[in-house]
């Protein structure tokens, strides 16, 4: 299941070997990437950004019954923080409004280690949970008064990864997804693989989410295969610092593709790319 047609490869191998010039090309998953920077080959990545992917990979190989690939994440996340801010009478939906509402998220958001608890919690004590963030430094002239207010938002926008019902979704959350791609996994492998899923990308810097994720595998999985969820805190980066590691081994040279090989073997030799 690559994630770049072969058409789209072609077309990519085209442009930068034939036209730019570039003296070789490889094409890599950035879930793979990531998992060189964990330093290891074996592992379930999970991909929070744009998009959500969870690639479990067994010795540099991915499980494809496993993955999953959707196409929900950082825009879904942010949308629903705008409606939030909304209800609170803050209208933050141009453009350029986008990276406040970023900021904001940075800022106040969280996952809850039990959405349930936090809710029942938040409605007998919404002051409690209750975050106000001055917006007036932003603007041209400064509009001292101008703040973001949220409370129940805070936890109930970045739950839809693990409820995506609340983002009106039809589809498993984090922890069913994980818990799939462990069951896809040979039986001899599948404990190790439990106890390396390693995280990645902007969305899993959300505070709370390796504990969460950590408790939904607990909860999902036998007791017997003790599962570990990783998360480096250079995770934002894992892709490109993966990325680094793996062109510095000499093993890379082998799954370049270089302007000869593409004139003379054309679309064959991009089968050596890990998509």
């Amino acid at each position: 299941m690559n994630l770049l047609s072969l058409q789209t490869q072609a077309a990519l191998a085209e442009a930068l070997l034939s036209r730019v010039g570039v003296g070789a090309l490889s094409v890599t998953h950035q879930a793979i990437c990531a998992l060189y920077a964990y330093n290891t080959t074996s592992g379930v990545v999970v991909d929070l950004g744009a998009r959500i992917d969870i690639l479990p990979i067994a010795d540099g190989y991915i499980v494809e019954g496993g993955v999953s690939r959707l196409p929900h994440g950082a825009q879904q996340l942010t949308q629903q923080l705008r409606q939030a801010l909304a209800q609170k009478q803050l209208s933050l939906f141009g453009e350029l409004e986008l990276y406040l509402v970023r900021w904001v998220q940075q800022q106040a958001c969280y996952v809850a280690p039990n959405y349930r608890t936090e809710l029942n919690a938040c409605h007998c004590d919404p002051a409690a949970y209750e975050c106000c963030l001055p917006l007036g430094r932003f603007f041209q002239p400064p509009a001292p008064h101008m703040e973001a207010r949220l409370d129940l938002g805070r936890f109930q926008c970045p739950e839809g990864l693990f409820r995506p019902e609340l983002w009106g979704l039809d589809c498993p959350g984090l922890g069913k997804l994980l818990q799939r791609a462990l069951q896809e996994c040979s039986l001899d492998v599948r404990r190790q693989m439990a106890r390396s899923v390693f995280l990645s990308g902007g969305l899993s810097l959300l505070p709370g989410l390796p504990q969460r994720l950590q408790t939904e595998l607990d909860a999902l999985t036998p007791e017997s295969l003790q599962p570990k969820v990783h998360a480096s805190p250079y995770r934002v980066h894992m892709a490109f610092l993966g990325a680094s590691t793996m062109a510095s081994t000499s093993a890379f040279e082998e799954v370049c593709v270089t302007p000869r090989e593409w004139k003379q073997k054309g679309p064959s030799c991009l089968s050596r790319w890990h998509l």
